[in-house]
């Protein structure tokens, strides 16, 4: 079950690094246009408010990464469980 637990995180990780790409490095660039389906000109006008929701990303991803490295189980399920509900 820990194992399942383990997957769905690292899962979740993943999409996190996944949006800050998108959010601080894409949010203008044709793909980031296509995904949030915005325009160049509104993106422009958003780019800083993106770029503090990528950077917030970020740091859920990094704490789900720090969880699911850590060697103490209950440690490491509290920190798992706050970067997963933060």
């Amino acid at each position: 079950m820990t194992l399942i637990a383990n997957v769905l995180v690292a899962l979740v990780a993943a999409l996190h690094v996944f949006f800050l790409i998108l959010e601080m490095f894409l949010w203008d660039k044709p793909q980031g246009l296509k995904v949030f389906r915005n325009t160049p000109d509104k993106a422009e006008i958003t780019k800083v408010l993106a770029a503090n929701q990528g950077l917030y990303n970020g740091f859920l991803a990094a704490g789900l990464i720090w969880g699911l490295a850590h060697g103490n189980p209950a440690f490491a399920f509290q920190i798992k469980a706050f970067s997963c509900f933060a």
